[in-house]
């Protein structure tokens, strides 16, 4: 069982964030109101919009620092740069730490509490402001980790909303004591944005080190992966690495109902092996989590996920921004193999040498398991009856030239 590492450390320079309260009133009238489709209302943020303000919920800059950041964020509201659901990364043109060499990037996102147009009230609130929207901001040192990790920042940008609703809640009623301890959470919470969103890759490959493998086959099979015990933080971390490893949002087809599955939530998606026959084998990936340790049952892999653990385990395991990039690289390697077994495939319709080139590159891609899959699910949905007979073809000769375990290694 390998053991659980203890907390990532690195002497890179201090990482901030901010959080403000964005009040805007594109809707001045009821009539604009009711007039105004959802799309016609979304459309006007893309558009320079003077009336809005800015108010600090959450900071760990200094009040100096925080004031110019907030007039960094009102500049790129005013010109309707900023979105909800989609954060944007970009460079901070002034100083924020003693070092002002050091190059800084901001990532920053809105979020919206929610607003139905159908059903607000008509009558305009005292304040002027019919949203009650956020702009949360982080701050590094410009090394790519911002961008790299985007997906995991935009999804910690909208697991803050639950503590918003509820503070928003809490100050409409007016109780003072219970809002103090939300906003104590809120900011404890936001501290932890670099350590929750990018360093969990770098827990994960020192905690199960070659073993990582595993989860890689996994994540590229889409498999379900099931945890037990009682380490919920590690179990958290194992999720996000596995879908960050997923070609779900790569592949136009990860599933029999042609549609992507999130691979955090398994559960639903089709999860197949070949087998003779053409019947279909699910397969369920059991992580068990207890006792300062984590161990990993049915260890299945390909020599592609091998060397992709090798790489992480040989480099340097507290760069997140290492770890990234070669996580991306491995996916890009995958993809490009399924389009070039794609292409073997379709040159088989009309070719049966290609046929037999498809099966010499499945056999020694290293990835061919995965690679088989993929085409074989995606048969399912959105191929030509030729191209499943090329499937059914190639299928038959890997059985009676041994099966799949030519395509384990």
């Amino acid at each position: 069982m390998a053991e659980l590492p203890t907390a990532v450390t690195d002497n890179t320079p201090r990482t901030f964030y901010a959080l403000y309260t964005y009040h805007t009133n594109r809707l001045n009238s009821v009539t604009e109101r009711q007039s105004n489709s959802v799309s016609d209302f979304l459309q006007k943020e893309a558009k320079v919009n003077e009336d809005f303000s800015l108010s600090v919920i959450s900071c760990s800059l200094d009040t100096e620092k925080e004031t110019d950041l907030r007039k960094f964020i009102a500049k790129k509201l005013a010109r309707g740069t900023v979105y909800s659901g989609s954060g944007n990364v970009t460079a901070v043109d002034f100083p924020l730490i003693e070092d002002s060499s050091t190059p800084l990037e901001c990532y920053y996102c809105l979020i919206r509490q929610g607003v139905d147009l159908e059903t607000v009230d008509q009558t305009p609130p005292e304040e002027g402001f019919y949203c009650r929207e956020c702009v949360v901001c982080f701050i590094s040192p410009a090394d790519g980790s911002l961008d790299l990790f985007r997906p995991e920042l935009d999804k910690f940008s909208d697991s803050l909303l639950p503590l918003l609703e509820e503070q928003h809640r809490l100050e409409f009623e007016n109780k003072i004591d219970k809002l103090t301890d939300v906003n104590q959470q809120l900011s404890k919470y936001l501290e932890t944005w670099q350590d929750t969103a990018i360093n969990y890759v770098c827990r994960c490959v020192q905690c199960l080190g070659q073993d990582i493998q595993y989860l890689i086959y996994a994540a590229l099979m889409n498999n379900v992966v099931e945890f037990q015990g009682d380490q919920e933080p590690l179990k958290t971390d194992l999720k996000k690495f596995i879908e960050s490893c997923s070609l779900s949002d790569l592949l136009s087809s990860s599933g029999g109902d042609g549609k992507g599955s999130d691979s955090g939530s398994n559960q639903s998606a089709v999860l197949v092996d070949i087998i003779p026959g053409g019947q279909w084998l699910p397969q369920v990936l059991t992580v068990t989590v207890q006792n300062d340790a984590c161990e990993i049952q049915t260890k299945t892999s390909t020599k592609f996920c091998e060397e992709w653990a090798k790489t992480l385990t040989n480099g340097e395991q507290k760069s997140a921004v290492f770890l990234k990039h070669v996580m991306d690289s491995f996916k890009l390697k995958a993809i490009q193999d399924m389009n070039s077994l794609k292409r073997l495939i379709q040159q088989a319709e009309n070719d049966h040498y290609a046929l037999y080139r498809a099966y010499v590159f499945l056999k020694n891609c290293g990835n061919g398991r995965i690679l088989l899959h993929h085409a074989s699910v995606e048969d399912h949905t959105v191929t030509s009856p030729e191209t499943r007979d090329v499937l059914v073809a190639l299928q038959e000769f890997i059985n009676e030239s041994g099966g799949l375990e030519l395509l384990q290694t």
